[in-house]
């Protein structure tokens, strides 16, 4: 094990946490999200009537939710984790570049709030759990229940959209900071490629566009993220100091 003042080791070990539990997290979502696991249930209007209608979605939507429920627990578990490791990782970077930087400070912050949001978001999500845990019972009181769970969703939504935004703030600030670096560092600034994805996919959130959402969802989780900040912690030690 580190000791606690071994920053380079201990920011290393973080980026590979981040860089996995993030493709993990991120395939998991697609297979649900994509219809992969289980088709997905899309409301149906109907001679019966909207009410009769809205009970018969959300009795099919927690059915379904009953099916991948592995799917949930597992992703949001790992989600949080990935995002603590991204926490350490700044920390660990800002220690060995050197704290007092606005930059560099800057960017803690952000990591540290938006990481937050983004985990608190997996949380959230996952706390719907044990309604979904056992086979579900249709109830008279169905309608309002989805209601609930939608109210709940949006919470769910908003908080992620919040981290997402903060993070992809971050490592926008980090990779210009990393363009002042020397050379044999400078590349290390396409993490800002990650911004784009991270704002990419909460645009086709609030104003729907899926096939442009998977593939920024794919690029954030899956193709850019993850190996960046793998080689990020491997990168720290031999970082330039600058003043800014």
């Amino acid at each position: 094990m580190p000791e606690l003042n071994d920053w380079s080791l201990v920011g290393r070990r973080a980026g590979y946490v981040a860089g996995g539990g993030f493709v993990a997290q991120s395939v998991l979502w697609l297979l649900d999200s994509t219809g992969a696991l289980t088709p997905e249930v899309r409301f149906q209007d109907t001679p019966a009537g909207f009410q009769e209608d809205l009970a018969t979605y959300y009795v099919a939507l927690n059915e379904r939710q009953h099916d991948v429920l592995w799917d949930i627990v597992v992703r949001d578990l790992i989600g949080p984790l990935a995002y603590v490791a991204v926490m350490v990782l700044v920390l660990a970077l800002a220690h060995q570049v050197g704290r007092g930087k606005p930059r560099v400070e800057l960017v803690l912050l952000l990591v540290v709030v938006g990481g937050a949001s983004a985990a608190a978001s997996d949380v959230v999500y996952l706390s719907q759990a044990q309604a979904w845990r056992g086979a579900f019972q249709p109830t008279p009181d169905i309608v309002g229940f989805g209601r609930a769970q939608e109210l709940l969703g949006y919470v769910v939504n908003y908080l992620q959209y919040a981290g997402f935004v903060l993070l992809a703030l971050a490592f926008g600030c980090l990779a210009s900071w990393l363009l002042a670096q020397p050379s044999a560092y400078r590349w290390l600034a396409v993490l800002a490629a990650e911004s784009i994805c991270l704002v990419t996919f909460v645009v086709t959130s609030v104003w729907p566009h899926d096939n442009v959402h998977l593939v920024a969802a794919a690029g954030a989780g899956i193709i850019v993220g993850p190996p960046v900040l793998v080689l990020l912690g491997r990168s720290a030690p031999g970082l330039a100091t600058p003043a800014g």
